[in-house]
């Protein structure tokens, strides 16, 4: 419209002249479709989080429901959306899914998603803390899911990934697998004639030190400064998981090298 004005009216007023070369009409002209698509790419992302949050508190934590677990999980990638995306000090954290078929699962979706969002949460903290030590690492998380059947025996569950643990009877990520000596996390045996599900994430951050990995189920316990964390969340979710949905929840991690959480739901 200012194009077809300039040209219909070639001979403006010097007063007209000297308020474009104030406002630069030209620089806005040329930036304003820019910053245009900007907010409304801003907008549809508030939209999105808007809806995410909705999803997240939507469901009545009092009864089981059958839910997608892709749709739980990336309500949770979009929610820490802010934290995963490009920083000044390092780039976007790469999120790589491995997502396999999976049926809708019946569990508590409130509980669970607290699950999926502690354990990320912690992940993209340990990113933000190795990126501090080594700003050319590339930081990511790999999320993977299957369904084990029974008939298939024990699956060896850390055959993918950076940090590439195994659950039993190989090695942990170059050094023997140690099952975490816990009795919070010893098998029920009832559960291993059930088909499951299997949900993976892993982060190449900080990893824990071995002589702390023990410890990471306990309530209070946690390696982040004062302030930074109550300890509670990786407590929390193994009682989520262990006692409500009657799964299983493992750590295996190796210092420097990064982190797998492994999560066990019966189907």
């Amino acid at each position: 419209m200012i194009a077809l004005y300039q040209k219909s009216e070639p001979l403006t007023s010097g007063e007209i002249k000297n308020k474009i070369q104030d406002i630069e009409l030209d620089f806005i002209q040329e930036d304003f479709p820019k910053l245009l698509a900007s907010i409304q790419e801003g907008a549809s992302r508030i939209m999105k989080i808007v809806l995410s949050l909705r999803h997240f508190s939507h469901h009545n934590q009092a009864n089981k429901k059958s839910v997608d677990l892709h749709q739980e999980i990336e309500t949770n990638l979009m929610i820490l959306g802010n934290h995963i995306k490009a920083k000044s000090h390092r780039g976007a954290i790469e999120v790589i899914r491995e997502y396999g078929e999976l049926p809708l699962v019946e569990c508590y979706p409130s509980e669970l998603n607290q699950v999926f969002m502690n354990i990320l949460s912690n992940a993209v903290d340990a990113l933000e803390e190795k990126m501090l030590e080594n700003s050319s690492l590339t930081p990511q998380i790999r999320i993977s899911t299957e369904v084990v059947k029974a008939d298939e025996g024990d699956p060896e569950i850390g055959r993918r990934g950076d940090t590439g643990t195994r659950r039993r009877g190989d090695e942990e990520m170059g050094e023997t697998k140690e099952t975490i000596p816990n009795s919070q996390i010893t098998k029920d045996k009832q559960q291993t004639t059930n088909n499951k599900v299997i949900i993976r994430i892993t982060d190449n951050g900080t990893g824990i030190p071995l002589q702390l990995k023990q410890r990471v189920f306990d309530p209070f316990f946690t390696t982040k400064p004062v302030g930074k964390g109550t300890g509670l969340g990786l407590s929390i979710s193994h009682s989520i998981v262990v006692k409500q949905h009657k799964g299983q929840l493992y750590c295996n991690s190796r210092l420097g090298q990064g982190t797998d959480f492994i999560i066990e739901l019966p189907l």
